[in-house]
């Protein structure tokens, strides 16, 4: 009887803890869904064509900062973070509330 007691005890808690975790993180990131879109977002949001198309070979082959000088850029390629922009564009275009969820 005892084990049974504690471990919905312990599921209680981590429930709780879950429940505590996930709201102070939206109590925390809640100010920036009210924001633009800003800094390098420009480069790689805004003036991106390569986010325009769901096109996999062009993720394959698009470097990450688009728009900075070669050597300004260093080695960034993330096809899967621009594959993940594309997603958002084709979703919401540029709505900057939903860049930042």
């Amino acid at each position: 009887m005892e084990f049974a007691k504690k471990i919905r005890n312990t599921k209680l808690t981590n429930v709780l803890c879950s429940n505590l975790l996930v709201l102070a993180s939206i109590l925390v990131f809640y100010n920036s869904l009210q924001n633009e879109l800003v800094y390098d977002d420009h480069f790689v949001v805004v003036q991106n064509e390569k986010i325009r198309t769901l096109d996999a070979l062009d993720f394959l082959i698009t470097e990450y900062w688009v728009g900075f000088k070669k050597e300004d850029m260093g080695t960034y390629y993330r096809p899967i973070t621009i594959l993940t922009f594309a997603l958002d564009y084709a979703l919401w275009e540029l709505d900057p509330f939903d860049y930042h969820l």
